[in-house]
């Protein structure tokens, strides 16, 4: 009993440390990500800070063009430092979960990526109730109670004894005897003894039986509003997915009209605005995606999707 407890407990600790490493590092992905997107528009704005300058130097613009792309170019540089901050925090905790130190760890390597899922909500239920080591524990706890009962049970068994003596004769002292004696005691209130005990027992077993049942249901729950909280970020992540080509010809539209003096520079500035912000809604939403899923794992109990 208490080794398949140990197993239950070693593998509840297993899961969560899975889920809370794939976190993690969905999380540096994530910032790594914002970083680079940050940097291309900090680059972006640098060209259209010169640009902006051969503009105000021929005439075409006010001084106020180049001021403006200034100031915007010092606030990309700002978030971005703050993001590559986040990152460093980041990798300190993937270390520290991974149980390695930080000192010299290496630079998280991939992208975020999207996978779909197939499963429905029954079938990953249907697995939870199978694989799941919360129900494992139940279960011992179960069989644990059951046998407490069936001691209990003993306690009501009559005593045997079993006696054997040697005989001696005075008037014969190589004549020996040997002698048997069988005893079987039953106490007085031999029907009530243990009674409270038995009782007590199989009140034990029921509680145990109803805890399963409760751990079942608990378990079926919290794989619900994991699957549920999957679809509401797979729905965001496409949502920003079906944006992303439109606010990137936004924007390729803006700094033409811009450069060929159609367009102010506000114009531009909000184009970039748009299209920054769609993109880090992407990541962020990808990264929502890929948690739930990581979620969704943890209430099953398995690993459900290929990891690379």
């Amino acid at each position: 009993m208490e080794k398949k407890r140990a197993y239950s407990d070693y593998l509840l600790l297993k899961n969560d440390i899975v889920a809370e490493v794939k976190t993690i590092f969905f999380k540096t992905l994530l910032l790594k990500t914002q970083s680079q997107l940050h940097e291309d528009i900090l680059q972006l704005s640098k060209q259209l800070l010169h640009k902006a300058r051969v503009r105000v130097l021929a005439g075409e613009s006010s001084p106020y063009d180049s001021l403006k792309v200034r100031v915007d170019l010092a606030e990309v540089e700002n978030h971005k430092f703050l993001i590559d901050k986040k990152y460093d925090l980041a990798m300190s905790e993937l270390a520290m979960v991974m149980g390695r130190e930080n000192r010299n760890f290496p630079d998280v390597d991939g992208a975020l990526l999207y996978s779909p899922i197939s499963l429905t909500l029954d079938s990953l239920q249907t697995i939870a109730l199978a694989n799941h080591p919360g129900l494992l524990m139940a279960e011992t706890n179960v069989n644990q109670k059951k046998t407490e009962r069936n001691l209990s049970w003993s306690g009501l068994l009559p005593n045997f004894e079993l006696k054997y003596f040697k005989q001696e004769f005075q008037e014969m002292p190589d004549n020996k005897t040997w002698g048997g004696e069988i005893g079987l005691s039953v106490p007085l209130y031999f029907f009530l003894k243990g009674q409270g005990k038995i009782r007590a027992a199989s009140y034990n077993v029921d509680g145990a039986q109803w805890e399963q049942v409760s751990v079942k249901r608990k378990i079926n729950l919290k794989v619900k509003e994991a699957f549920i909280n999957l679809k509401v970020a797979e729905s965001f992540y496409s949502n920003y997915k079906s944006n992303l080509s439109q606010v990137e010809e936004l924007v390729r539209i803006a700094t033409r009209s811009y450069e060929e003096g159609e367009m102010g520079y506000l114009e531009v500035a909000e184009a970039l605005r748009s299209m920054n912000k769609t993109k880090v809604g992407y990541s962020e939403a990808l990264f929502s995606y890929l948690k739930a899923q990581a979620d969704l794992e943890k209430a099953v109990g398995v690993s459900l999707f290929d990891s690379e």
